[in-house]
């Protein structure tokens, strides 16, 4: 029997998808390497703002703690156990999106030297064609990356809207109901 408290939840991102739980961390680990829980699901704990799960950071260590027995590790290098349960995201922008920045760059660098070596000789005409070709895919990344920078965190803030308007609006009908 395991004393770990049952106050996590999980859902898809669509609006209408219904929420499972509650569970405990340990559950919740499970089903993640069992594939039911999906890294893009939204997961809270109690009454918590919904965050993706692979931003979920104690559920990342659960997950890492499952697959301990794999290896051996001292004591030292353990994760600290967590008495209060407070979900704390991972900032994702840093892992995955600083990545496509660095390929923007690249990409855009690589580009001018192609176009530079194009308008040097007429024989290398087709260089400047990629290195143009690479410059535009270069900038549609970089916009991408940034985009996808500028709105990740506005996710978590929609469910929970969605999620209050959908209350609102079941109270409403109640409140209807009991008028009539």
């Amino acid at each position: 029997m395991t004393t770990e408290s049952q106050n996590w939840f999980y859902r898809d991102f669509a609006r209408t998808a219904p929420v499972h739980g509650p569970h405990t961390l340990s559950e919740l680990a499970e089903r993640a390497q069992t594939g039911e829980l999906a890294y893009d699901s939204l997961v809270r704990c109690g009454d918590g703002e919904w965050l993706q799960a692979d931003r979920v950071t104690e559920l990342i260590l659960a997950l890492r703690q499952r697959r301990r027995p794999e290896y051996e590790v001292d004591d030292e290098s353990a994760p600290p156990s967590r008495t209060n349960t407070k979900i704390t995201p991972l900032n994702r922008r840093q892992l995955n999106w600083r990545s496509l920045f660095v390929v923007a760059v690249f990409l855009g660098v690589v580009g001018g030297v192609l176009i530079i070596i194009g308008f040097s000789d007429r024989h290398y005409g087709f260089f400047a064609l990629v290195g143009h070709i690479v410059s535009v895919v270069a900038s549609v990344i970089f916009l991408c990356a940034i985009i996808r920078w500028a709105i990740e965190p506005l996710f978590g803030q929609l469910v929970d809207t969605n999620d209050r308007l959908a209350k609102i609006a079941k109270l409403l009908k109640e409140k209807d109901r009991d008028g009539k």
